[in-house]
């Protein structure tokens, strides 16, 4: 049997549309991964939002750690400038006393009822 040159045709284009079929099915499935990676993934804008949310909250750390490190900078150089200031934190910090300074030693009411 011989075959026309329409069902050749026909033949010619009905391979041609299954192979667009295809093309388009899997564009698809790269299109749906690519998506899921992209949106739902760990290392996709979910994570890169996550990431960023620890990157500025680590950055407040940094800079309070800085400010408190500038801060104790400035004390270690006044305590070594300064004996006024030495006297006054080993007084404050260390509970010592001077020379004429008088120690007063409060008693709560409650330890005093029970003796």
């Amino acid at each position: 049997m011989r075959r026309t040159n329409r069902q050749h045709v026909d033949d010619k284009s009905y391979r041609q549309d299954a192979i667009w079929r295809i093309i388009i099915a899997v564009l698809i499935l790269v299109n749906i991964a690519l998506g899921y990676g992209a949106f739902l993934s760990p290392l996709g804008i979910r994570g890169y939002l996550q990431k960023r949310k620890t990157i500025s909250r680590l950055q407040r750390q940094i800079d309070l750690v800085n400010s408190e490190n500038q801060r104790l900078y400035r004390q270690i150089q006044r305590f070594k400038e300064s004996k006024r200031f030495q006297e006054r934190v080993v007084r404050s910090e260390l509970g010592w006393v001077k020379g004429r300074d008088e120690i007063v030693i409060e008693i709560p009411e409650s330890d005093m009822e029970r003796k």
